[in-house]
């Protein structure tokens, strides 16, 4: 249930990939993202050190420590943020 909380707002989003890797969660936007440039780099900004752009349309953010339930939360959250 948790990860279908999570395809609705990427979807709305434009989001392809959403993989988390360890402490890490990588975000893939498609071309056609409706998120504003100065969106995510207002957000990059805010989070310096927590979030960067690893390459177009691939953001990179750290995650919490604390089992799926604190990376589902922070993901969660970003994506919130994001729309």
């Amino acid at each position: 249930m948790e990860v279908v909380e999570l395809r609705i707002p990427a979807r709305r989003l434009q989001i392809e990939k959403i993989e988390a890797i360890g402490e890490k969660a990588l975000i893939l936007f498609a071309p056609s993202t409706p998120v504003p440039p100065e969106r995510l780099l207002g957000l990059i900004r805010q989070e310096r050190g927590r979030l960067r752009m690893v390459r177009d349309f691939l953001l990179e953010a750290r995650m919490p420590r604390g089992g799926w339930g604190a990376v589902h939360g922070a993901v969660r959250d970003l994506l919130s943020r994001l729309g």
